[in-house]
C-alpha cells in the first residue's frame, strides 16, 4: 500500500528494499546502506521497536518512521526515545507521511554537506567526547556515520605533556603501537591521543 500511496521518484528517493517481518529488516539493513525505514510495530519474529533497537545496538543508524494501528504511550515514547522521525497511527494520513519524508530529505541533504567537512567535524567530535560534551551513544553514532568503525572494546584518552621538538618521536611512538586512534595537538602544548583499548 505504501509503494503505492507515495510519489518516491518526485520525493527524489527509491525503495530499495521490503521485509515481511522484523529479522528479514534487520538482515536487509546489515547488508545494505539505507537512510530511511518506515516500519510497522506489530511484525512477527522483531516487532519494529525491536528491529530498531538491535539495528542501533550494530551501529546500524537510519532515519526511521513507526506505523501503528495501537495508540498506547508506551510505543510512542519508545520510538521517540531511540530517534523516530515520527510515529503514524494507522491508517497512515498521506499529507503527513510525505510531509514527513520531505524534512528527512531535507535533513539528509544537510548531513551530506556535512560530512563535506569531515575531518573538521571528527575532531570536533572527539574533542567533544574527551571533554564530556557529548555522550558515548553519540560518538558511537557520529563515527558510525563518518566510516570509522568502533569496537566493543573500551578506549582510552590521554593527556600527554611533551616538549614541542619532541612531536615528531610522539608521532613516531603512536604508530609504531598500531592502537592509536587519534591525536591532536592542545593549545597548551600537550597532545591528547585516543586509544583503542587500555594497553
Amino acid at each position: 500500500g505504501l509503494q503505492k500511496l507515495i510519489p518516491w521518484q518526485e520525493l527524489g528517493i527509491e525503495i530499495v528494499g521490503t521485509a515481511k517481518n522484523g529479522q528479514e529488516a534487520l538482515d536487509f539493513v546489515r547488508n545494505n546502506v539505507v537512510d530511511i525505514v518506515i516500519s510497522d510495530v506489530t511484525m512477527p519474529l522483531l516487532s519494529g521497536i525491536e528491529f530498531i533497537r538491535q539495528a542501533q545496538s550494530e551501529d546500524i543508524y537510519f532515519h526511521f518512521l513507526i506505523l501503528s494501528g495501537y495508540q498506547e504511550f508506551d510505543y510512542v515514547k519508545e520510538g521517540l526515545r531511540m530517534g523516530a522521525d515520527n510515529y503514524l497511527i494507522k491508517p497512515v494520513d498521506k499529507v503527513e507521511l510525505i510531509e514527513t519524508l520531505e524534512k528527512i530529505i531535507k535533513e539528509l541533504n544537510s548531513e551530506a554537506e556535512q560530512l563535506q567537512t569531515q575531518s573538521v567535524l571528527f575532531d570536533y567530535l572527539l574533542q567533544g567526547w574527551t571533554h564530556d560534551d557529548i555522550d558515548y551513544i553519540e560518538l558511537r553514532k557520529m563515527i558510525k556515520r563518518y566510516g570509522y568503525r568502533l569496537t566493543d572494546r573500551p578506549y582510552t584518552a590521554l593527556i600527554i605533556a611533551y616538549p614541542m621538538e619532541a612531536e615528531e618521536a610522539l608521532i613516531e611512538f603512536i604508530a609504531d603501537q598500531k592502537q592509536g586512534m587519534y591525536y591532536k595537538q592542545n593549545d597548551d602544548q600537550s597532545y591528547t591521543v585516543i586509544f583503542d583499548g587500555s594497553k
